[in-house]
């Protein structure tokens, strides 16, 4: 039910009441002053279409927002047939007054998403790829680099926003593939990381440095298994990207282990 209660009304935003509205009088069918039949059978048809591809995907153990776009076109021809039989009760400055006032409130959101939203993790890269471009420009030996996010699936964008000239630059997120997921026995990085973020780093990479692991040379970069607890270890980055809540909790392992500044 998750697209039910979260998605339709996100995607839908201000257009939402109008949606609900025309889906309630195409299942109770009531249409008052009009004979239009074929046109109604052609929104029951739309209906159906929106109601069928929501379903299908609920089935789904992997939901997103943008997974409904496909059907918010016709969400909207539904909205948009509500909005001409509102207004067509009304005078025209009524009209007018209620376009504008609909418009207007996109501008809230409007603002927060290309001002506000994603703005910590887009200002970080920024940040990161200002110090590694003046540390490559400084010494052109110093041209390679690696960064760690330590956050949420897709939390922040990696390699689009780290284009540098003769920079290279070795990105990492923690796992949370549909592989992982689907996999009772193992444990997303993901999930281990928000459960317990000191038990995540202590194991994961402090313990390298403790020599309690083993190196296993690999194709693309060395990785560690950790003898005692058989977890797959990863080298101390250049630069971790965390949120400050986390950040609190590891606090000590960052500055006594990894000498962070």
């Amino acid at each position: 039910l998750w697209y039910i209660y979260a998605g339709i009304p996100a995607i839908c935003g201000i257009a939402l009441p109008m949606f609900l509205w025309e889906v309630l009088r195409l299942l109770t069918k009531t249409y008052p002053r009009t004979n239009d039949a074929e046109g109604t059978r052609s929104r029951l048809t739309i209906f159906w279409i929106i109601a069928s591809y929501t379903i299908l995907h609920s089935f789904s153990e992997h939901k997103e927002f943008r997974f409904l776009l496909p059907v918010l076109p016709l969400m909207l021809i539904l909205a948009g047939h509500a909005m001409v039989q509102l207004l067509g009760d009304m005078s025209v400055y009524q009209s007018k007054l209620i376009l504008v006032a609909l418009c207007l409130l996109n501008y809230p959101h409007l603002i927060y998403l290309g001002a506000i939203h994603q703005r910590g993790p887009l200002s970080a890269n920024a940040y990161l790829a200002s110090i590694m471009n003046n540390a490559a420009q400084e010494d052109n030996s110093n041209n390679q680099f690696s960064v760690h996010y330590l956050m949420g699936c897709h939390s922040a964008p990696a390699y689009s926003h780290l284009h540098l000239t003769d920079v290279f630059v070795d990105v990492d997120y923690l796992d949370c593939s549909p592989e992982c997921r689907s996999n009772e026995d193992i444990t997303c990085e993901s999930d281990a990381f928000s459960n317990d973020p000191y038990e995540f780093v202590q194991s994961t990479y402090v313990n390298t440095l403790d020599g309690e692991c083993e190196l296993e040379e690999s194709i693309d970069t060395p990785s560690c298994t950790n003898i005692q607890r058989n977890i797959p270890s990863k080298q101390i980055p250049s630069f971790v990207v965390i949120m400050q809540d986390d950040a609190s909790k590891i606090e000590v392992l960052l500055t006594d282990k990894w000498n962070a500044t």
